[in-house]
């Protein structure tokens, strides 16, 4: 691969590694105010998924040039099954 396409593609993921620490630092801020772990599962989870989608939707078209919008499509499917599994949990506790 050409040191230009690796430039795009880090571009391309730059935003889903900021949407990691801004999950991960509100995991961290949500367990020291010692909430339920279901619910910050449930939540971080929702956040996580609307993240990667909102990322997905905007470089949808430069994804599918690159040919990894499948990466994302999975990411998305896998976070938003384990979400509604996580929502169903606290709304049957």
């Amino acid at each position: 691969m050409k040191t230009g396409k690796l430039t795009v593609l880090a571009a391309l993921f730059y935003p889903l590694v900021l949407s990691n620490l801004a999950v991960g630092f509100l995991a961290f801020v949500m367990i020291l105010a010692k909430l339920d772990p279901l619910f910050i599962s449930t939540a971080i989870l929702w956040f996580y998924f609307t993240c990667v989608t909102s990322i997905y939707l905007v470089s949808e078209r430069a994804l599918k040039t690159f040919g990894v919008h499948r990466i994302f499509l999975c990411l998305m499917l896998v976070i938003g099954t384990l979400s509604i599994i996580s929502t169903l949990l606290l709304l049957l506790r």
